[in-house]
């Protein structure tokens, strides 16, 4: 019988690939949201609206998707080294850190849809929508970025056991 597991792992300890797998439908999810509650601005408003609401919603944008891109950096703190590999406790600071990102990255879309209503227009849901998406796809949890944020983790020559 063929399995996934690697030999030595038992079958419920978290993997870096089961975590990428787990967070790869919610960012699918999330990114289609944002372009799916764009759309429905676009087809509810046929005029741009106020400029000032697509420039609220570029800054504000803007300076959520760098407080995501700073986010990894703020949270995750070499573990210690010596201590035992704990896969668990390191597979959920990843996910929490990863969905929190995620969040993050969807807040212009919702700001864009506010400021769409608010100034009568298409364009601003769309700027959300555009930030919102491309700052998920960008900072979201991929392989590669788990990947970096696990090396975070054992900077200090400790082991997540993932």
């Amino acid at each position: 019988m063929s399995t996934s597991v690697p030999p030595g792992r038992r079958a419920d300890e978290p993997t870096l690939d089961a975590l990428g797998a787990e967070l790869r439908w919610i960012l699918l999810v999330l990114a289609t949201s944002a372009v799916l509650m764009s759309m429905i601005v676009l087809l509810m408003y046929t005029e741009p609206g106020a400029p000032w609401g697509a420039v609220v919603t570029a800054v504000v944008g803007c300076a959520l998707a760098a407080t995501a891109w700073l986010i990894p950096r703020r949270r995750l703190a070499p573990m210690e080294p010596g201590g035992r590999a704990e896969p668990l406790a390191s597979a959920r600071t990843l996910r929490s850190l990863g969905i929190l990102v995620m969040v993050v990255t969807e807040v212009p879309a919702v700001v864009g849809i506010v400021a769409s209503v608010l100034a009568a227009g298409w364009l601003p849901a769309f700027v959300g929508g555009v930030l919102a998406t491309g700052a998920m796809l960008l900072l979201g949890p991929t392989k590669m970025r788990l990947s970096a944020w696990k090396d975070c983790l054992e900077a200090s020559g400790a082991r997540t056991g993932l």
